[in-house]
């Protein structure tokens, strides 16, 4: 669509802008140096984030089952990247459009949503391990909030996927190895301690389930 070639240029675009200017020690460039096009970019994302809010139309098989999937849609992936490049450029202002117009909730959303799509599930991991690991605590602490509660979905999406006997659905595992990365990512966010060790749900979870995937994976590993 016209749509999906169109962010496909602008996110080359920005994604060149954001690889030659991107602080490698993490410091916020100034405002002022802020590209003309990032400015545009920036007043048309209230007309295109809700894009990410839209229902496929369409059903297609799952090769493996059969299972009637929704696409999640080529498009709203380049949306999704075209956000991930513009918070690359680490502009203050480009962060608190995105929490204002709630990017984070929507892209949570569809993570746990569509838990056939791989490569949604890689965008969404390599944006929260961006906030995770970067240097605006404003922006991470809103993921612990609500609307967004990262950590509570994350526990919905793993439990969504467990069967009754506590294995993973074969047609849909793919998306459990995520969810356990970016668990372990947020237990080693020291900002967010104090939100997690006063969250019952968390608590549970890293007794019943991650420390125990520690462990057999330190097995697996020989350790």
């Amino acid at each position: 669509s016209a749509l999906h070639y169109g962010l496909l240029v602008v996110n080359k675009v920005i994604e060149t802008i954001a690889a030659a200017e991107h602080s490698p020690n993490h410091e916020a460039p100034a405002e002022d140096t802020m590209p003309a096009i990032v400015k545009v970019v920036l007043d048309y994302l209230p007309r295109l984030l809700p894009i990410l809010k839209e229902d496929y139309p369409h059903r297609f098989p799952a090769a493996d089952s059969g299972e009637d999937i929704k696409p999640f849609g080529a498009y709203r992936l380049k949306l999704i990247q075209l956000c991930d490049a513009l918070l690359m450029l680490e502009y203050d202002a480009v962060d608190s459009a995105l929490m204002n117009l709630q990017f984070f909730p929507l892209i949570i959303d569809a993570f746990v949503f569509y838990t056939h799509n791989n490569v949604l599930h890689k965008m969404v991991d390599a944006i929260a391990v961006r906030i995770l690991t970067g240097t605006n605590d404003d922006m991470l602490l809103s993921l612990f909030k609500e609307p967004t509660n990262f950590h509570l979905r994350l526990i919905e999406a793993y439990h969504k996927e467990m069967g009754p006997g506590g294995s993973a659905r074969l047609t849909r595992a793919a998306v459990l190895p995520y969810v356990l990365n970016l668990a372990e990512k947020i237990n080693e966010t020291q900002p967010v301690a104090k939100i997690l060790q006063e969250c019952p749900e968390w608590v549970a979870f890293e007794k019943d389930v991650l420390a125990p995937h520690r462990a057999e994976s330190a097995k697996v590993l020989g350790g």
